[in-house]
């Protein structure tokens, strides 16, 4: 199944297209003074490439579940005013499209409605939107709402119980991404020293380093130690993500 709400847009990816030759330029001139080298750094660009799509992912992830928290709150206060499930969903649906905020869920919300008026179920619907999304709290809502309405349960205490969740999920989130924020920070800052380095040699004494450049053996040794930064970065992502 697509999912379109993760795709950038063509703006997006012609923006990274040129900051990933630019950088693969700016190494090969910096670490080798060749520009003809920045081709053969081609898996530095991809690196940079897929590590800011997978943030982009991140942060329409992140929106999308706030969105989602925003949403049952609405759905929540629907439901305890009376309406049903449905007409809870189009209620919300109404309130979300009239804030910009709101960006994702509308067009989701849009397609449940459109199902809705087909006659399918609603958490049928609920449920290809968890998939359509790659979202499993909304799977997992989905699937609470499918026993509910199976076996009679209370789909309003249901919605009330995860709306704290989700906002205690979020809280959560939030406070581990505070803490971890700064280290993160401070680990990329050291991965750019090698690089601040060999700039202020080229500029305050290039005699000094020009033995890197000219001999067979100083290409490998910066080949090296770009590879170990590159590890290091991979490394450091990996350590900073946590997952709730």
């Amino acid at each position: 199944m697509e999912y379109y709400i993760y795709k950038p847009d063509k703006i997006w990816c012609i923006k990274e297209l040129i900051k990933a030759v630019a950088v693969c330029v700016m190494v090969a001139v910096l670490l080798y003074n060749k520009m003809y080298i920045s081709p053969l750094l081609f898996p530095v660009g991809v690196y940079l490439w897929r590590s800011d799509r997978n943030r982009y992912k991140k942060q329409v992830q992140d929106k999308l579940r706030y969105e989602f928290k925003e949403f049952i709150i609405l759905l929540s206060g629907s439901l305890n005013a009376g309406y049903s499930l449905e007409q809870g969903i189009k209620r919300s649906y109404d309130d979300m499209v009239k804030d910009r905020d709101f960006t994702l869920m509308p067009k989701e919300l849009s397609l449940i409605i459109n199902g809705l008026s087909l006659n399918k179920d609603v958490e049928m619907l609920l449920m290809d939107m968890g998939e359509r999304c790659g979202e499993e709290r909304i799977i997992e809502f989905a699937k609470l709402v499918a026993t509910a309405k199976k076996y009679g349960g209370n789909i309003n205490s249901l919605i009330d119980k995860t709306k704290t969740k989700l906002n205690d999920k979020l809280l959560v989130e939030k406070e581990i991404d505070t803490l971890v924020a700064a280290k993160k920070l401070e680990g990329y800052l050291m991965l750019f020293m090698p690089f601040g380095i060999m700039l202020y040699m080229r500029f305050t004494n290039g005699a000094y380093i020009n033995l890197l450049y000219d001999s067979l053996l100083g290409n490998v040794i910066v080949t090296i130690a770009l590879i170990i930064v590159l590890v290091c970065g991979f490394i450091i992502k990996r350590i900073t993500e946590i997952e709730v």
